[in-house]
């Protein structure tokens, strides 16, 4: 009896660990491949546009989704300027921007090509608000 539980028990361990070990299917990373998926992080602030889409119910305007960047110094609702070939437009990424990550925020601009769109860090500057 003592010795079929003892079987019975060592047959469940064994049955356990073969499915385990067929479920793990081998990786095989290249060096090449690994050193490439490294990013570098940027050391300066950064502004891009992510996307533009045309406004359904106003015609000329367009949405533009921008992302800002951090680098390696945090960024407290930095001030950008949009600029088209029909308008300029001064608008805010409110919040606090900490180093090393970014933020993304949705404006409106009138453009009548979306391909003059473009974005910059506006020369006014505010600073942190003090306690």
């Amino acid at each position: 009896m003592r010795l079929s539980g003892i079987m019975l028990i060592s047959f469940l361990v064994l049955s356990v660990l073969t499915i385990n070990t067929a479920d793990a299917t081998p990786q095989k990373y290249s060096i090449k491949k690994d050193i490439k998926d490294f990013k570098t992080m940027q050391t300066d602030k950064s502004a891009q546009i992510s996307k533009i889409s045309k406004s359904r119910t106003l015609h000329v305007w367009h949405i533009v989704e921008v992302k800002v960047c951090a680098g390696m110094e945090k960024l407290y609702s930095p001030d950008l300027e949009l600029r088209s070939d029909r308008d300029v437009v001064q608008v805010t990424l409110w919040g606090l921007i900490m180093p090393k990550s970014c933020k993304s925020g949705e404006f409106f601009i009138a453009a009548d090509d979306p391909n003059s769109i473009s974005i910059v860090f506006s020369t006014q500057s505010y600073s942190e608000p003090t306690r």
